[in-house]
This record gives C-alpha cells, sequence and structure tokens, in this order.
C-alpha cells in the first residue's frame, strides 16, 4: 500500500503543476455515494472518454468478466499501480483519465488507529458467563501460515464492533482496531499453536470463534499432523460431546494462492490444506467459505476452487449433490401435484437450483492491511467500505437464522475412521516386520532342512559288507569206510579227497620227481603236505564294516532334520496367526474405507483403492509378503458403494457442465 500512496501524491502533484486551472472547477465530493437508477459512472467517467470503439468493447468485456461495475471498483483493482491485473492493461491515455478523476476526490487523510483489546469491546461481550442465550455460532478458521489468519480475526472482531459502518470521510480521523490475536511481523511459523477459542456475546447469540495453528509453516508435514491432531481433538471434545452445531468453515488465504494441483503434484501448501478437508463429512461443503486475504476486490479465479485439479473440487461437488437432491425433493411434491407436466416441472426445477447455486457466494475478499492504514485516501475508503460490505456479508450468513449449522455425526466418524487408519498403519508395520522375519526364518531353515535330507541320503551308506572266505574240515567217508585227504600245508588247500591209505606216497596226485615227490594240484613238494583224516571246504562268511565318521554325521543329519521339522511346524503356526492377524487389519482398513467413502467429503485419496493398495502406497518395500492379500475378496470395498459414489461423481460433473452451459447460452461471463 505504502508504493501506490507514495504514487498518488506524486500522480497529485505533477497533475497539480501542469495542468491549469479548470474553468469549471469539480467540487469534492463522495466518489461511493449513491446514483440514480440511469446514472452509471464508469459510461460517464471512463468509456466516455475512450475515443477507439474496440478498445472500449474490449474493456467492457474485461469488466464483466471481473465483475467491475463501478469507477471504484476499477481504482481499487488498479491501485495505481501499473503491476496489477487491471495496471498492465491500461495505455497511458487510459491511466491519464483515472488520475484525473482521482484528482476529482479527496485528498488523504491522517488516520490515527488506536490499538484496543478485549476488554475494550462495547458491542460484543467477549468471555462472560451466557445469560438468555437464544443461538450458538460455532465458526471453525483454518488457514495457511503468514496469510493473514490472526489478522483476519482481528479485523473481524472490528467490522462487528463498529457495525461495519465506514468511516465518516473529513469527520473521523481515529479509527480503533481490536487485536484480539496478537500478529507477528515475520511470521515464517504459526502464531498460533493451539487450538483458541474466542467467545463474543452480541444480543441473545454467542458467537465462538475457533482459531487453528497455521499450517504449512518452516516445522514441516509432523508439525501440521500435530496441528490436525489438535483441531480434530477439539471438534470431538468440545463440540460434538456437547452437542453443538459447526456453524461455519473459513478457510483464509491469500487471494493468490495456488489450489490447482499441477501434474498430480500438490504442493506442501495444497497437502496441508487437504488434511483439513479430509477431516470432514460430506456435510460441511454447504457451510464452507473462502476469506481471500491481501485482495484487490476484482473477481478472483473461480477455477481455483472449481476446477476438477482443485483440491477445493470436492467441496463444489458436494454442494452440486446437495442442490441436486433439494431439487429432486422439490420434484417430486410438484409431481404429486401435477403429474402430467413431470418434465417441464424437472427442466424448470433443475434451471432453477443452478441457477440459485451459481449465485450463492463461495468466497469473500478483503484488503485487511486498510484497517491500520495510517492515510486514508479514496482508494483506502473504498477497501474499508467493500472490507466491512463483505465481514458484513459474512456476519448475516453466520447468525441467519435459517443457518443451523451441521451436526458433526459423521465428521467425528471421519476423523475416527482416518486416526484408525493411521493406527492400523502404524501397527501393521510392526506386523509386517515379524511377518518378513517368520517367512525369512521358514526359508532358512526349509534350506537347512533340505541340506540335512540330503546329507541323510549321502551319509546311509555307512554301514557296509564284505565277504571272508573261511575253511572248514570235513571228515571223509568213501563207502562207509574212513578215508583220507592230501592237504598241503603251503597253500592250506585240501588237494586230494579219495585217498584210501594213509600214506603219501599212494596219493593220486603225487608224482615222482627224481628222489621227491610233487603234487601235481598244487605244484608243491610232497614234504609240505600231509595225509589226514579230513579235508579243508571252503566258504564265504559276510562281514559289516562300520564308517564311523558317516555314522556320526548319518545320526546328527537325522537329529537336525527331527528338530527343523518341530520348528517348521511352529513357524508355520506362527507364519498363520500373524497373516491372520495383518488380514484382521486389512479388514479394518476395508470397513474404514467403506465408511469414508460414504461419509467423508474428500474421497479421492481413496475412490478407486483398495485395502490392499492403500497399504502398498505407505508400505512399496513390503509387496512380496503382501501379494496373498491382494485378491481376496472379503478385504475388497463393496461394489455398490463405489458405484453409488461414481454415479454422484458423474451426476455433479453433467450438473456443473449444464451450468456452464445456461450461463454461456445466456452470455453471462464466468469470472476468470
Amino acid at each position: 500500500m505504502g508504493n501506490s500512496q507514495n504514487s498518488k501524491q506524486q500522480i497529485i502533484k505533477n497533475q497539480k503543476s501542469s495542468q491549469p486551472l479548470q474553468q469549471n472547477p469539480i467540487k469534492e465530493e463522495n466518489p461511493i455515494k449513491l446514483k440514480k437508477k440511469d446514472e452509471n459512472d464508469l459510461e460517464i467517467e471512463f468509456f466516455k472518454l475512450l475515443a477507439d470503439t474496440d478498445r472500449k468493447d474490449k474493456w467492457k468485456t474485461y469488466f464483466k468478466i471481473n465483475d467491475i461495475k463501478s469507477m471504484a471498483d476499477l481504482l481499487s483493482s488498479y491501485q495505481m499501480n501499473s503491476n496489477t491485473k487491471t495496471g498492465k492493461r491500461l495505455n497511458e491515455a487510459e491511466k491519464q483519465i483515472l488520475n484525473n478523476y482521482l484528482l476529482r476526490q479527496s485528498k488523504e487523510e491522517d488516520i490515527q488507529i488506536i490499538i484496543k483489546d478485549i476488554g475494550n469491546l462495547k458491542r460484543l461481550t467477549y468471555n462472560k458467563s451466557p445469560h438468555n442465550i437464544n443461538k450458538i455460532r460455532n465458526i471453525l478458521i483454518v488457514g495457511i501460515t503468514g496469510q493473514g489468519k490472526s489478522t483476519f480475526i482481528n479485523s473481524f472482531v472490528t467490522a462487528i464492533e463498529r457495525e461495519f459502518k465506514p468511516r465518516e470521510k473529513g469527520k473521523q480521523f481515529s479509527l480503533d482496531y481490536f487485536e484480539i490475536v496478537k500478529v507477528k511481523d515475520q511470521q515464517a511459523q504459526s502464531d498460533t499453536n493451539e487450538v483458541s477459542s474466542y467467545k463474543f456475546i452480541i444480543g441473545d447469540i454467542l458467537i465462538n470463534l475457533i482459531d487453528t495453528p497455521g499450517l504449512a509453516d518452516t516445522e514441516g508435514l509432523l508439525k501440521d499432523q500435530e496441528r490436525i491432531t489438535q483441531i480434530s481433538k477439539y471438534i470431538e471434545e468440545h463440540l460434538y460431546n456437547k452437542n453443538q452445531n459447526l456453524h461455519a468453515i473459513l478457510f483464509v488465504s491469500q487471494s493468490s494462492t495456488q489450489y490447482e494441483v499441477i501434474d498430480s503434484n500438490p504442493t506442501f501448501l495444497q497437502l496441508s490444506m487437504l488434511s483439513i478437508l479430509k477431516l470432514f463429512g460430506i456435510e460441511m461443503c454447504a457451510f464452507t467459505k473462502h476469506c481471500l486475504t491481501f485482495s484487490d476486490f476484482t473477481a478472483t479465479s473461480t477455477q481455483n476452487f472449481e476446477s476438477q485439479d482443485s483440491i477445493f473440487y470436492s467441496v463444489r461437488e458436494e454442494q452440486i449433490m446437495i442442490k441436486q437432491r433439494q431439487g429432486n425433493q422439490q420434484q417430486n411434491i410438484m409431481e404429486t401435484l401435477i403429474l402430467e407436466q413431470d418434465y417441464t416441472i424437472q427442466q424448470t426445477q433443475n434451471f432453477q437450483e443452478e441457477k440459485k447455486y451459481n449465485k450463492e457466494e463461495f468466497y469473500y475478499q478483503f484488503q485487511n492491511s486498510v484497517f491500520r492504514a495510517k492515510k486514508q485516501g479514496f482508494i483506502e475508503n473504498i477497501h474499508l467500505k467493500k472490507n466491512l460490505l463483505n465481514y458484513e456479508r459474512l456476519y448475516h450468513f453466520i447468525i441467519d437464522d435459517e443457518n443451523k449449522g451441521f451436526s458433526l455425526e459423521r465428521t467425528v466418524l471421519v476423523i475416527n475412521q482416518r486416526t484408525q487408519i493411521k493406527n492400523e498403519l502404524g501397527g501393521l508395520q510392526k506386523k509386517l516386520q515379524q511377518f518378513i522375519k517368520v517367512l525369512k526364518s521358514v526359508d532358512e531353515n526349509t534350506r537347512k532342512l533340505e541340506i540335512y535330507k540330503n546329507k541323510i541320503k549321502d551319509t546311509k551308506m555307512y554301514e557296509s559288507t564284505i565277504y571272508i572266505t573261511m575253511w572248514e574240515k570235513m571228515e571223509i567217508v568213501i563207502n562207509g569206510k574212513k578215508a583220507y585227504s592230501t592237504n598241503c600245508n603251503e597253500c592250506g588247500k585240501t588237494c586230494c579227497k579219495k585217498c584210501e591209505s594213509n600214506n603219501l606216497h599212494d596219493c593220486n596226485e603225487m608224482v615222482p620227481s627224481g628222489s621227491q615227490f610233487i603234487c601235481q594240484k598244487c605244484n608243491h613238494l610232497g614234504q609240505c603236505h600231509t595225509q589226514e583224516e579230513f579235508y579243508w571246504q571252503s566258504k564265504d562268511v559276510p562281514k559289516i564294516i562300520v564308517d564311523e565318521y558317516l555314522k556320526n554325521e548319518h545320526e546328527n543329519a537325522n537329529k537336525n532334520k527331527n528338530t527343523i521339522d518341530q520348528l517348521l511346524k511352529q513357524q508355520e503356526i506362527e507364519r498363520n496367526e500373524t497373516k491372520d492377524q495383518i488380514k484382521k487389519v486389512l479388514v479394518q482398513m476395508k470397513e474404514c474405507l467403506q465408511n469414508l467413502l460414504s461419509s467423508a467429503l474428500y474421497k479421492l485419496d481413496i475412490l478407486d483403492v483398495e485395502a490392499y493398495e492403500f497399504v502398498l502406497k505407505f508400505y512399496p518395500d513390503y509387496k512380496k509378503q503382501l501379494e496373498d492379500f491382494q485378491n481376496m475378496d472379503d478385504l475388497k470395498v463393496k461394489s455398490e458403494v463405489r458405484d453409488k459414489v461414481k454415479k454422484n461423481k458423474l451426476v455433479a460433473s453433467k450438473t456443473l457442465l449444464s451450468v456452464e452451459t445456461l450461463q454461456f447460452q445466456s452470455k453471462q461471463f464466468k469470472r476468470s
């Protein structure tokens, strides 16, 4: 604002020095005074002075798009600054037209800003025991750190206290400003570290402003989660448990804040705001308002809220469905009365509901710095009046008798379901780790078992059998008479079994060789033989040979195999038990997802996701261990629940398209 004020002073100075006195001096007048119905200051003060018809048509289109209806709106959007959206479009001649108009307005006035605290409130009564209270209005205020949430609360209370009356120009040179919430000069971190409740009584109404800690500050996502938990706890303990409704949720953010997600990659700020949306049931959408700070009061981009890539599209979607259901209810009533006009009534009703929805205010714009501006000129007075007008509209929306608020049953259900999912996910990791440990142990022991089985197989031949030839004495009997055999003492064999004489020389096998006899059977000398009453008969006798080393290996392998068999049986039981525990968690998560699809406002993160896939997003390293659960039917959300959600989304999409088509056909311009 400082730059715009200096530039205005310079413009006034230059104009005074360069222009001669006008013959018909224009008196100072209030630039926002009420005009006659047929009077249009844009036509008189701006369009009339444009020579280029094409240029004039372009400006008319621009003014329609940006909801600029008066010179006050035009100067408010320009702010005597060439870098504003309007300033960039002005050529030098058009800037001169606005400068001349501004010169005819009153000069800046020095204003004393008197900072007051809660104790100085008069219209509002703070934090006293309520008596004769007929209405309670609970307003939840959420926003991003450093985007003016605390200043918004201070300015809102200030506006209510002064009964939304603008400054009396030329008479009022001091303004009271109430500092309910202390604001830091540099806001890298949230001013508010916990949920605070500011309760004001006005008449028979108790207004409870619930100030929440700022999100997306330098402390990161973990701190955001702590703050979301604080907000959830407050909603449940201080509102739901006391059977109180919530009457408005105000999202405070700078008008330039980007809510459209680019390339499916949400920013930290967008994730922080999504974490708020994920707390609520579908009822909240009818009570959601955007309070855009640091605004120049030109029409903001509705795409920021209505685009399918906007994080707030789910709010718009549910608003459409509410209107659709209301339309259907009205249609059913009319069908009962006039059955034959069914088609006409439906078309008329849908058009009326769409038209009504399109006119509802979804956001309010504020430039709260003017409440503390020590110099008040033409533009500051415009901004102050617009601020007060928007605060008044917001105030009346809150206290309206028709605003019954919304019950928090579904919201608390959503909070509990998301909390349960968070807790189940945390506990699931330990179970998955235990499951992996068991599986690894089973794999290792199975491998060992195979080794021992192979060793048992390889060592089973630790015993071997050999056959030893043994010689046995056998008596000789021939024709009932004792006979003799010739046995060699050298080779231990019987050379002849049929000797009737015990004389060695009579043996048929003995042949003379010189002076000696030689056995022709074994070639040994006769003297090596003896005649005996028996002969030697050979016999193969088996003998078992034991390899003690292999025997020990075999016995140890058998023992280890039996041990591992028992261990694997125990581990299989443990594996099945752990698997059952994991499945129970996934069943719980499936139930949570099913409840959220039926109750939650924000569903995009779970719309086409089963419990298995949801877990896999958080624990991708456990994909192999989770494969067993992928195709289990009892872990899948009921198809009718998903079909209903998708059908509603389709209806909302068609209705939104119908609204935009009607706008186009009626040559209405959508804000951009």
